[in-house]
């Protein structure tokens, strides 16, 4: 990214969750990112999410975290919204529908979150499949991301 000259950095959520530094992450992304917004597995560790919404492997995963995370770390997760807008773009870590859980998976979703937004960007990240999809003239295309 140093090397293409980003105008910005947006993280799209769930900054904790799947990896053993989550204090690193928590770094670097404060450091690095314009934009950073709440993931479901930032909220369960903050505690605005309960635990027993995820899966076993994730609710885990999720107390771990909230045993290591430093007081630094913690601020910036709770400083996170799960929604956010940019000139020409609405971020989401779900969808439209329900900013924090609502996947984004299918057509049919992709056309929902389309049909509640204005802007010409929508940006989701809670599914983690790169999808690249567009909404033209009342007809959906695009699909997976290369």
């Amino acid at each position: 990214m140093d090397a293409d000259g980003v105008d910005e950095i947006w993280c799209l959520g769930d900054t904790v969750g799947y990896g053993p530094r989550p204090n690193r992450c928590c770094a670097v992304i404060a450091a690095r990112a314009a934009l950073c917004l709440a993931g479901n597995h930032d909220l369960a560790v903050t505690g605005s999410l309960s635990v027993d919404e995820f899966n076993g492997d994730a609710a885990a995963a999720a107390r771990w975290t909230r045993a290591v995370i430093e007081p630094e770390s913690l601020a910036f997760l709770q400083s996170l919204e799960p929604a956010a807008n940019r000139p020409g773009a609405e971020l989401y870590h779900g969808s439209p529908i329900d900013p924090v859980w609502d996947y984004v998976l299918s057509e049919a979703a992709a056309f929902l979150s389309f049909r509640l937004t204005r802007a010409p960007l929508v940006l989701v990240g809670h599914s983690h499949v790169a999808l690249a999809l567009s909404w033209r003239d009342d007809a959906l295309g695009g699909g997976v991301a290369a």
